[in-house]
């Protein structure tokens, strides 16, 4: 039997344009013919009123968390990381 009949040995039986049911030995088949369509992308990306109403309790805590922080005199963990990255970045 040759590679292309039983579909084994690799990916010698696997030719572009083959049959959906010839699949390489290892790995996995992505068909590189997908067209993307033309035109403009909305990139609209404004949270929906229920994704907002999910949002309320995390940004509640979080708020919360960053005024407890200024009030014992820390920064927050975040703000933390973004000025020591600053300093490597300015060579300090």
């Amino acid at each position: 039997m040759s590679a292309e009949s039983d579909g084994g040995g690799g990916d010698e039986g696997y030719k572009a344009g083959a049959p959906a049911h010839v699949q390489p030995a290892f790995g996995f088949v992505v068909r590189g013919d997908h067209e993307f369509p033309d035109g403009k992308r909305d990139q609209n990306l404004r949270p929906s009123p229920s994704q907002v109403l999910h949002l309320l309790p995390m940004t509640g805590r979080y708020a919360w968390h960053w005024l407890r922080c200024l009030w014992n005199g820390k920064k927050p963990p975040i703000d933390q990381v973004l000025s020591a990255y600053k300093n490597i970045a300015s060579g300090h």
